[in-house]
């Protein structure tokens, strides 16, 4: 509702109504990657998630609905057909909701375990 340049806004919380006057509303309705940076490489990109293909596959193919409960996909579904050119982090979940950083560190260990060869490679353990 509309009043004197700030809108009121009723919700239902809890089972309980709760009113906010607020200037400004922002609805965050859709997100798309922005894949400028690599429009140029070879990269393929999911159609319907606009991710990298190989993790979009098994990303879908692991169906979890809990980002808490998903695991690392594996190195392979990081590879795209551009050699040696890895899309990390939130932008390789392209518009799937179920990125998160837990997920983004282990992308990044296994790049760098698919680059140096070592399996044992801990990115994160403290310098002596």
């Amino acid at each position: 509702q509309w009043n004197n340049g700030t809108f009121k806004v009723q919700a239902l919380c809890d089972d309980e109504e709760r009113t906010w006057e607020a200037e400004r509303l922002i609805g965050n309705v859709g997100y798309s990657p922005n894949t400028n940076l690599y429009r140029e490489l070879q990269v393929q990109d999911c159609y319907t998630t606009l991710a990298p293909a190989n993790l979009a596959a098994a990303l879908a193919k692991h169906g979890a609905t809990d980002c808490l409960t998903m695991s690392s996909t594996g190195a392979q579904s990081l590879r795209n057909p551009e050699p040696d050119f890895y899309i990390l982090g939130a932008k390789s979940y392209g518009r799937n909701s179920h990125f998160i950083l837990k997920n983004g560190f282990e992308q990044i260990r296994e790049v760098f375990t698919l680059i140096t060869g070592k399996a044992d490679l801990n990115l994160y353990k403290a310098g002596k």
